[in-house]
């Protein structure tokens, strides 16, 4: 008998212990955040053009910038004299003191894209590619490379 009554007494004392089911509700905050930026330069190529025949005219390069501005938003690209601008003319220049004149257009070798002159146009809020034409018109007699470095300005 003291068998079963201590039995009993674990089986009620399990059961009357047993975690109840009850309704409630808990709350939380979720972290949301943005960051905004209304204009920016993706990415600027290279004009490249590559080896040429001294005495070569009108070698014709070209390049992208990708800008991505905010939908609606007008900018402008504007492109300075390089490191070697002699007055309005931008010019490649080699290790000692010779140069190569050359040019810059905002469409197929029409327009001049002058120092510090700017192209305008109005955002998407999708990459847009501006296309940059570059044109030696004579290539010139000294061999060697010749470079510059262009800035391109992205104001909106």
């Amino acid at each position: 008998m003291g068998r079963y009554i201590l039995s009993l007494f674990v089986a009620v004392v399990v059961f009357y212990n047993a975690p109840t089911a009850t309704a409630g509700t808990a709350t939380g905050t979720l972290g949301v955040s943005a960051t905004v930026v209304s204009g920016s330069i993706i990415s600027v190529g290279s004009i490249s053009f590559g080896t040429q025949d001294a005495g070569a005219v009108n070698i014709d390069a070209n390049a992208g910038i990708v800008v991505n501005v905010a939908n609606g938003q007008p900018y402008t690209v504007a492109l300075d004299g390089g490191t070697n601008p002699v007055g309005a003319n931008r010019f490649l220049k080699d290790a000692g003191a010779n140069t190569i004149q050359y040019n810059l257009y905002s469409d197929a070798y029409v327009t001049t894209w002058g120092i510090n002159g700017a192209v305008s146009s109005t955002g998407s809020a999708m990459d847009q590619t501006l296309t940059v034409y570059g044109r030696i018109p004579n290539m010139g007699v000294n061999d060697g490379s010749f470079t510059d470095a262009v800035t391109v300005t992205l104001t909106y």
